[in-house]
């Protein structure tokens, strides 16, 4: 997926270009100095441990950093649940609807898929795993 470039206003009203993959807005950390501002309504930026800033809605409930499907799709990295040991079960949220993904067996085809839980469209099965350390880009320290 290329970045596509786009125009915002900055926290001063003065324009300052943007890149996007899909919803999500990139910055490059070789940049001047990042948009300090939420770009829309509802959204949150965070910076990565590479020094990449990302905007992401604020419905992604305990963000950890963003993967890659092998689509190329960038995805979400948030927290499933947590384990009795106290670690945390990390899921890579759906392109389409940031929700998690599920297991579904198509009868007509007669085979199983990894489905979005919120539209049911099919998926790539990284959404329906654990995320482990390494399989992603993680927040930076704070």
């Amino acid at each position: 997926m290329t970045t596509t470039p786009t125009q915002i206003l900055d926290k001063n009203g003065k324009q300052t270009t943007v890149h996007k993959k899909g919803d999500v807005v990139i910055t490059s950390p070789r940049a001047k100095r990042a948009p300090t501002v939420k770009i829309t309504p509802g959204e949150s930026e965070y910076e990565l441990i590479d020094g990449e800033v990302v905007s992401v809605p604020n419905s992604v409930t305990d963000f950890r950093g963003v993967t890659t499907n092998e689509y190329g799709d960038r995805c979400f990295v948030s927290v499933g649940w947590e384990n009795k040991d106290g670690s945390e079960y990390l899921i890579a949220l759906t392109p389409c609807c940031n929700a998690s993904g599920k297991g579904w067996y198509d009868d007509e085809a007669e085979m199983g898929l990894t489905v979005c839980r919120k539209c049911m469209n099919e998926v790539s099965d990284i959404h329906g795993d654990e995320v482990r350390p390494g399989a992603y880009t993680p927040l930076a320290a704070a």
